[in-house]
């Protein structure tokens, strides 16, 4: 891994500078990569499935369940893409061919968070497909998964939070269990596949994100590093008010699940991190109650951002 340069600035209440970790520098939000500015979900399609006609739609899907088109076998079944088109289906694991029904795109919200455009009976969702390949795919092909992650833009951190975010406020929550995040390498961005709904659970998303990654991370200037750049996602939210008071009370930002999983040198940039993450939410809890709680809020987010440039600085 590249040494780690000293950091010029960071994120400040009024003005944004993007920290990227790979080439390394500090790019400003305007001369990001433009197609982050884009559906994430749209970068490797091809023609959209639903423009076709009812003739061709039946004729494409009598092709997609093949050795051809696999693309990911879970627990829950199997997911082909739709040879051609910018989706693919999700059929259960005993499935050999896709029934000639009628297509319905009368979709729950909560079907949407998973990426589901329309159905075929009650068992096989049209979804949209996401270029990428989770963590473990990408280590069998020879990728360094540190490497990758840790190169990601600011961006894709945050609109990784951003969408757990919401989908909790419809009480879905990503499985952690599995692989369930894909990274795009090429236009470098990262999407959480794979929502459950629960009425009792809270969304967690930085320890959300560690989960994901890190069993990848074999030193603890990676895993301190990782966690900066997924908490300053979370904070920069938090500063914007793409999260706020109510998404918070959908939210858990312990992180005492991964307090075994850090190794002993940075066990306390890790409790410090916590610390100011807890201080930081239970301000934006109160925010609207005062002009004083709101000025404290934005007080302790440029202090917990000057905390992460001192650390990283040192790294």
């Amino acid at each position: 891994m590249a040494e780690i340069p000293k950091f010029n600035s960071i994120i400040k209440s009024n003005s944004l500078d993007i920290l990227r970790l790979g080439e390394i520098n500090f790019y400003p939000k305007t001369k990001l990569l433009e197609p982050l500015k884009q559906d994430l979900a749209e970068f490797a399609s091809k023609k959209d499935f639903f423009t076709f006609g009812e003739s061709l739609q039946k004729e494409l899907l009598s092709k997609t369940v093949s050795k051809e088109n696999f693309i990911a076998k879970g627990a829950q079944g199997k997911v082909y893409r739709i040879p051609g088109t910018d989706c693919a289906v999700k059929v259960p694991l005993d499935c050999v061919s896709i029934p000639i029904k009628p297509i319905s795109k009368n979709i729950s919200p909560q079907e949407k968070v998973n990426l589901v455009l329309a159905k075929i009976g009650d068992d096989i969702n049209i979804i949209k497909y996401v270029d990428g390949k989770n963590p473990y795919q990408l280590s069998r092909r020879g990728v360094s998964v540190p490497k990758t992650v840790l190169s990601l833009p600011h961006e894709a951190f945050t609109n990784y939070i951003e969408k757990i975010s919401e989908a909790s406020k419809l009480n879905m929550f990503h499985d952690i269990a599995g692989a369930n995040t894909l990274i795009n390498e090429k236009y470098r961005y990262i999407v959480p596949i794979d929502f459950y709904h629960s009425l009792t659970k809270k969304a967690n998303p930085v320890e959300d994100l560690y989960f994901q990654f890190g069993n990848y991370l074999k030193n603890s200037k990676e895993q301190d590093i990782f966690l900066a750049k997924s908490s300053l996602a979370f904070v920069d939210l938090i500063r914007t008010n793409k999260i706020n008071a109510k998404s918070l009370a959908k939210m858990d930002v312990s992180l005492k699940k991964l307090q075994d999983c850090f190794l002993p040198e940075n066990r306390r940039f890790f409790s410090e991190v916590e610390y100011r993450l807890k201080k930081i939410t239970g301000l934006k809890k109160m925010e609207s109650l005062s002009l004083e709680m709101s000025q404290s809020l934005q007080e302790e987010i440029v202090k917990f951002n000057d905390f992460i440039t001192s650390v990283l600085t040192n790294v």
